[in-house]
């Protein structure tokens, strides 16, 4: 995946934004915001904890998110506000993002790239 705006934090909206594409949700109705705390080792580890903890909340809510903005994102760490709407049902599941093959890293001259797999 190589993100649009070339930034970190559009990075990890276009990952979140990817996974809900997949799940496919089914009839919005309220809307749904969600802080989310995440503290990982690394960069890439901090991506698929990420994305996990959203699905996590996606699953137990029965919630699709839309749009994130970043209270914080540095190295291993991020602040989140998830924001979205009430679904009545998903037409996929994935059980989760995994860490096999998962890697971000800085492409010179067109900002971020990650490869994520998800387990479906």
């Amino acid at each position: 995946m190589n993100v649009k705006d070339g930034t970190l934090p559009g990075l990890f909206e276009q990952a979140l934004l990817g996974l809900f594409a997949f799940l496919r949700p089914v009839t919005r109705r309220q809307e749904a915001t969600r802080i989310v705390v995440v503290c990982s080792p690394d960069m890439t580890a901090l991506l698929v904890d990420f994305l996990n903890e959203a699905l996590s909340l996606a699953q137990s809510n029965k919630e699709a998110y839309e749009s994130v903005r970043f209270e914080k994102l540095v190295e291993g760490e991020l602040k989140a506000e998830l924001k979205g709407h009430k679904v009545s049902s998903f037409g996929e599941d994935i059980k989760a993002t995994t860490y096999h093959e998962a890697k971000i890293e800085r492409v010179p001259k067109a900002g971020w790239r990650a490869h994520i797999i998800f387990d479906i």
